[in-house]
This record gives C-alpha cells, structure tokens and sequence, in this order.
C-alpha cells in the first residue's frame, strides 16, 4: 500500500497541490512540492519528508535534486515522464538502499489525449501543433518505452544510453 511506504508521486505542477489535497483527504499524509511554492515551504517539505514525518510527497521532476533518501519504495509517474533521462531521475528516487522499490507510471486512454509527441533525440520526428498549448509534450521514445511489452525495464534504459544488460536479475 502506498500510505505504508514512503513514496514520491511525480506530476506537473498543476497536478501537485490537487493530487496532495486528494490524498490527504482520504488520510494519506502527503504534502505537494513544486517551484510555484515558496522557499520556506518547499523546505519544510522536504525536510518533514526526509525525516520521515511526511509519508508521500506530490512533486514534479525538480524534487529530489540533492536528497539522499534510501527508504523511499514506490516513485508513482501520474503523468509520462517528458524524457527517459526525467523517468530515470525520478525513478531513481525509490530504492537506494539497496532494498526492493517499485516504479509504476500511469497513463491510461482517457489522458492519454493529453500528451503530444514530440521529437526526441532519436529523430524520431512529432511535433506540436499551433494552439496546443494545453498537451504536455512527451518524446515519441517514452511512448514507445511505456508501450513495449518487454519485462525488463532496466534493458530499455541501458539500450537507450547506449549500453547492455550483462547480467538478467533474479
């Protein structure tokens, strides 16, 4: 359950502050952390999360520069990340202490209108459109990353850094 482990949900910033109220409504102890909050009270945040005090926080890609938590055990993507180097960032956040961590990105049919590929630096091409203001773009290669039917995760990422697996997880 994620009111019993500490754990990051990653999303925009117009999404933090609803997602955090949400949660607390329904007696999950989560706080939003984005850059539209004053310093002291991003600093409080993160502070109360680091010790323990706050079980989940509601941030976006920005949370976690700098913090060293090795407890943290789900990273929750509401939205697709905008890159695999923003979903290896923030998935990154969950597990380093060794012990077993769960990342889990959520896009369903009815949002899904919500993102627009976009190029990537494969050359992948997309692109957004004029008065889409409101899609979020998201590079055609996290499409694809989400998409594939493939069990192990960690091999897409190394591929796509332009490494391989050596040794498969037990």
């Amino acid at each position: 359950r994620l009111a019993d482990r500490l754990a990051d949900l990653s999303c925009s910033a117009a999404e933090a502050d609803r997602l955090a109220d949400l949660l607390c409504e329904s007696n999950i102890d989560a706080a939003a952390y984005h850059a539209g909050k004053d310093s002291r009270e991003r600093q409080t945040v993160q502070g109360d999360f680091t010790a323990g005090d706050t079980r989940v926080v509601v941030a976006t890609v920005a949370f976690g520069m700098g913090i060293n938590k090795g407890d943290v055990r789900w990273v929750v993507h509401w939205d697709l990340p905008k890159t695999l180097e923003h979903f290896l960032q923030e998935a990154g956040r969950a597990g380093r202490d060794g012990q077993p961590a769960i990342s889990r990105v959520y896009a369903t049919p009815r949002r899904r209108p919500r993102f627009a590929s976009r190029g990537s630096a494969d050359g992948d091409g997309g692109g957004e459109g004029e008065g889409d203001s409101q899609l979020i773009p998201v590079s055609s290669t996290v499409l694809r990353f989400c998409a594939a039917g493939t069990n192990c995760r960690r091999e897409q990422l190394l591929a796509h850094f332009g490494d391989k697996l050596t040794q498969r997880p037990e």
